[in-house]
């Protein structure tokens, strides 16, 4: 054959330099097609975009070969990270924009922006923390990393390793380009820097809680708090605070900042984790909230406004909680035996206190039906989640204080039948769970904050119904995914039915003592029948 009818093979190089990333990779032709090319999608791949400026190919310099080689045990651009002089990050802030894959970071920012910031389901501080990125480059770097870490923990990128790693390789080089833009905000003094460490700590916790790292996340928060926040306050102790007011005696903390921190402390408070010598008004951060009294209006101006006085409900009834109890509930375990006296400890509320909640909460709940109406409609549907959380949470706030209201001190809370209230909260908090976990809008995700998990863990392990339990247990089902902070569905499906298990086997034991006890009676009626008939 001829030599020059041989066909040569391509080689190994992309047909064109105008093309997509993905298709680069791939080593195809790439149609061109903005924003995202047609041989990607027919390939049924996500289209990575297109590089914003080509730079013309650069030789590698050539290395000595007589110079021993070390062999890196991180990847590459975790050694990146490692080599930094300690003196460099503490000196310097970083730069505004990472060097590194500037594209790449823009497309995690638009993914954050557009598709994370609302799943979150915080919006009033993540919208302070995304205007204030665009000057902090170690607030930039943890959105790029969040997102990117999103993406890597998505259904859709498990299935595909490949852009898994991908973006997890992301995820921890910008994770620990941030650390290093900590370290400086850490070594000055004053409390200029508290808003940026507040965003930090916030974005920090959001990405230990995806990756199921909770004890870390807990950490790094108590530790910005109280070290970096509470050291730094003229008078050292407890950081002020109310649900009802904005923060406005330091200008350099945002109020919502602030909001989300007690938000997270009230949950964190409750962990099964919690020290052993946890008191029930007590604070994991370092948080003294008020106790002062108020009125609630008669109406709400909008739902921000309604969800601070809940809130403000809800800590003052958690406060008031039994100690013991509380540790109970959380550690998935009810008992079933001992009286409430060995629940009450001086923290309990007073009869006329639980009135007093009872009351506010009833007024709280007239002054915001208008929302919820109006959240069944076309026009409102897209509040529905929020405003049924909320509805929700007042709902478990009543169920609390009126089954462990200490009527007899010789009397065990949890044995006592169920009130009419007590059935009808019950059956409102699963209808609405119910209800959201069907809403179009509903996330089967992480999210920031609690919503409807500690409600249905409550009810289903206070509730002596089997029916009840199994209605619960099928509302889990549904929700199966989401994570509220530290609550999971699947945990807490598995406690319920735990408990459900229990009621069944005790109800089992109670037949079959009541059957031997009915039988030893039939025995003796029996031998006594028949020695009268002897006589």
């Amino acid at each position: 054959m001829p030599l020059e009818e041989v066909r040569k093979g391509r080689a190994g190089k992309p047909k064109v330099r105008t093309g997509c990333k993905t298709c680069k990779r791939r080593r195809i032709k790439c149609d061109e097609r903005r924003p995202g090319c047609l041989r990607c999608e027919k390939f049924g791949v996500e289209c990575d975009g297109y590089q914003a400026n080509i730079d013309p190919p650069q030789r590698r310099p050539k290395r000595d070969p007589l110079l021993p080689q070390k062999r890196a045990l991180l990847p590459k651009d975790q050694c990146l990270i490692a080599r930094l002089p300690q003196s460099q990050h503490l000196s310097q802030e970083p730069s505004l924009m990472p060097a590194l894959d500037g594209p790449n970071d823009h497309q995690y920012f638009q993914f954050f922006r557009e598709k994370s910031f609302h799943e979150f389901g915080d919006l009033p501080w993540m919208q302070v923390m995304l205007q204030s990125s665009h000057n902090q480059p170690t607030i930039q770097y943890l959105i790029s990393s969040v997102s990117a870490l999103c993406r890597a923990t998505s259904l859709k990128y498990k299935r595909t390793p490949e852009y898994q790693a991908q973006h997890l390789q992301h995820a921890y080089r910008r994770y620990g380009q941030a650390v290093q833009g900590i370290r400086y905000l850490a070594s000055t003094s004053g409390l200029e820097s508290a808003r940026t460490l507040l965003q930090a700590s916030l974005l920090i916790y959001i990405f230990e809680m995806l990756q199921g790292n909770i004890p870390a996340a807990i950490r790094h928060l108590q530790s910005t708090f109280r070290n970096l926040i509470v050291d730094r306050l003229p008078d050292k102790g407890l950081f002020p605070y109310t649900h009802l007011e904005p923060i406005t005696q330091y200008q350099c903390m945002d109020s919502e900042l602030v909001t989300s921190f007690a938000r997270l402390d009230v949950q964190l408070c409750t962990h099964p984790d919690s020290p052993p010598n946890f008191q029930s008004r007590s604070t994991i951060l370092g948080i003294a909230y008020s106790t002062n009294p108020y009125s609630m209006p008669g109406s709400f101006p909008d739902i921000a406004t309604a969800r601070r006085y809940i809130e403000d409900l809800i800590q003052r009834a958690r406060a008031g909680l039994p100690t013991n109890l509380v540790r109970h509930l959380q550690n998935g375990s009810v008992p079933s035996s001992p009286i409430a006296a060995a629940y009450r400890n001086k923290h309990w509320l007073s009869d006329e206190e639980v009135d007093h909640l009872h009351t506010q909460l009833s007024q709280w709940q007239a002054a915001f039906s208008p929302f919820y109406k109006r959240s069944l409609t076309p026009e409102g549907t897209h509040d529905f989640i929020r405003v049924s959380i909320l509805c929700v949470q007042a709902s478990n706030t009543s169920l609390v204080l009126s089954k462990f209201r200490p009527q007899d001190p010789n009397t065990d809370p949890l044995l006592q039948p169920p009130s009419s209230r007590e059935r009808d909260a019950c059956i409102e908090i699963i209808d609405m769970c119910r209800r959201a976990a069907r809403h179009e809008d509903f996330i089967k995700g992480f999210v920031v904050h609690e919503g409807f998990l500690r409600s249905l863990f409550i009810v289903g392990l206070l509730t002596r119904e089997e029916d009840t339990k199994y209605e619960v247990l099928g509302v889990l089902e549904e929700m199966s995914g989401r994570r509220e902070g530290i609550w999971d569905a699947e945990v807490v499906r598995i406690a319920v039915k735990d408990s459900l298990r229990d009621l069944q086997e005790s109800r089992i034991l109670e037949d079959g003592l009541k059957f031997e006890d009915g039988y030893n009676e039939y025995e003796t009626y029996d031998d006594e029948w028949s020695g009268s008939s002897t006589n």
